[in-house]
């Protein structure tokens, strides 16, 4: 069967990747995304100098609207829908700001989602050529582009990571295609242009600071120092355009949610799996069987060690690789323990890894192989993790993930070349 398809994936596979994206602007475009949504209301907020309004109280923390947001829903004519909180820094709500007090709702949203949309073609791109470079010693075998596109889209089109980040309009596509641009630059010797792409993706969300081991494990002390300078300079813009107040607003809000664990199928992390399995009272229901809870002083303390060991790691295991393997492998491995051993590991955080997928099929692929590639587009599928109870929508997931992280540091790089 495979034999069959593989003329059709390289002959039209970047039509089907074109078609798929074409119809998801198509879908996207004139609907209401909610994460994007609370981008547009801080920036609109601070354009019009309602800065108490930007970090409101939350029931909830993450799951429900504010509830002084409604009355510039209802503005907006978006009342019926909601808008996730604004929970990143300030600064980006003032860079948007003159967009936001220019434009609709509406037209903002379109063209966020249009450009997330252009991000992740340019991430499947961007993750061909890291394959490819990771291959340089058998250029012969490294499959076409075309059917790394095809099964690029096979293995997104409805992935929980890929399908929610770009629905949900998640700034964490932006975050994404910086650090897999960052580390493209890496291989490209452009050290100082990979830590400052690191630096800004690390200023938009925290999660990316943990790519620091991959600089230090490959010894690219430039790319580290640039990424740190360019995160600092980005917090002190951040407090000089500001001020001090949304700032301190900003960081209670990161407290907040890094204090409670979100038990949902959309989140796969340690805590969340330790906290489902400890009898206790939940403190928001937060619908279709997900709850959140006060993470306990013993659960901070064991989650916060089991990063420190799997960072440490993945760097430890990465040594036995060869150079050219090194940053694919630690790019991917280092995204999954991240996610999974940090305080949130939404399934969005885990695009890198669906990214990768394509390799688990290259040449010369094995039949375990492209069993791990079917079984990660079966169980990391929309279908089956909004089927299945809560439970295993945490387990399974979370799994599947660790099979591909041991994959790709243990098995791939022992692939004949």
């Amino acid at each position: 069967m495979l034999g069959r398809l593989t003329p059709l994936a390289d002959r039209y596979g970047i039509w089907l990747l074109c078609l798929w994206l074409a119809w998801l602007a198509a879908s996207m475009v004139g609907r209401w995304h909610a994460d994007i949504a609370g981008l547009y209301i801080a920036a609109r907020f601070y354009h019009e100098g309602q800065f108490g309004l930007i970090y409101p109280e939350l029931k909830s923390l993450v799951s429900d609207m504010p509830h002084a947001w409604l009355p510039i829903m209802r503005e907006i004519g978006q009342v019926d829908d909601k808008s996730y909180p604004f929970i990143y820094p300030p600064l980006w709500a003032a860079l948007a700001a003159p967009i936001a007090g220019r434009t609709s709702a509406l037209a903002f949203i379109d063209i966020a989602a249009i450009a997330q949309l252009l991000l992740y073609a340019g991430m499947v791109w961007l993750s061909f050529r890291l394959y490819a470079v990771a291959n340089h010693r058998a250029p012969e075998k490294v499959m076409p582009f075309p059917r790394w596109a095809a099964l690029s889209t096979v293995s997104a089109a409805y992935s929980v990571p890929v399908f929610f980040a770009l629905n949900l309009g998640q700034p964490q596509v932006t975050v994404t295609f910086l650090i897999v641009a960052s580390v493209f630059a890496l291989t490209r010797d452009a050290p100082r242009v990979a830590g400052a792409l690191m630096g800004l993706a690390a200023a938009i969300k925290l999660t990316p600071l943990a790519f620091i081991v991959l600089f230090l494990a490959l010894r690219k002390w430039s790319a580290a120092a640039t990424m740190l300078a360019t995160t600092l300079a980005l917090a002190a813009l951040s407090f000089w355009i500001c001020g001090p107040e949304l700032n301190w607003q900003f960081a209670e809000r990161a407290r907040e949610i890094g204090s409670h664990v979100y038990g949902s199928r959309l989140n796969y992390n340690l805590s969340s799996i330790l906290m489902s399995m400890v009898p206790g009272e939940a403190l928001y229901d937060i619908g279709k069987g997900g709850f959140v809870w006060r993470a306990p002083a013993w659960l901070s303390g064991i989650a916060s060690l089991s990063l420190l060991l799997a960072l440490a790691g993945v760097w430890y295991l990465s040594r036995a690789l060869n150079a050219a393997d090194r940053p694919l492998a630690l790019l991917v491995a280092l995204s999954i323990a991240a996610a999974f051993f940090g305080p949130i590991g939404w399934a969005h955080y885990y695009m890198i890894p669906i990214l990768f997928l394509p390799v688990l099929y290259a040449p010369p692929a094995t039949q375990g192989a492209r069993l791990i590639f079917a079984l990660s587009v079966l169980l990391l599928s929309v279908g089956f993790v909004m089927s299945v109870p809560v439970f295993a929508a945490l387990v399974v997931p979370a799994v599947m993930f660790g099979i591909l992280a041991w994959w790709f540091l243990r098995v791939w790089p022992n692939r004949v070349v």
